[in-house]
């Protein structure tokens, strides 16, 4: 179990919190993203060739009430929030704006994802249409 509450990341190169593998119980909550160099908060799992039956991927994971904001700085396939072989992921009540590309970048292959009350504004890809909410 991770709790991660009440921080503020700032400028990180890459990625500000990667959640990998077998981690389950874990929230993000009340915190600050600003000047993200890839993705502010990410979720990735693995598999063992293409059974999905080993227990090596973020479950059960809840991101809240956070501000995400200028992310992308030197990635730009980039996201707010990214999402690849994960399970029960609930987001709620973020905030989020001022990227490259999606807010919610989410492999479509992957488990269920919940969204509530989310925010995204003012997110641009390359060619300078508006994107949400990509889907791979």
């Amino acid at each position: 179990m991770i709790n991660i509450s009440d921080c503020v990341f700032n400028q990180t190169g890459g990625n500000a919190v990667l959640l990998s593998n077998d981690v389950t119980d874990t929230t993000i909550t009340h915190s600050e993203f600003v000047l993200i160099g890839d993705s502010a908060i990410a979720t990735l799992g693995t598999t063992d060739l293409i059974f999905g039956t080993a227990s090596t991927f973020p479950n059960r994971i809840h991101i809240t009430n956070n501000h995400i904001h200028e992310v992308g700085v030197y990635g730009k396939q980039t996201s707010c929030y990214f999402q690849a072989l994960a399970a029960n992921v609930t987001l709620r009540n973020n905030l989020c704006y001022n990227g490259p590309r999606a807010g919610i970048n989410w492999w479509v292959r992957a488990r269920p994802l919940r969204v509530l009350s989310c925010v995204a504004l003012r997110l641009r890809c390359g060619c300078g249409e508006s994107l949400g909410l990509s889907l791979c």
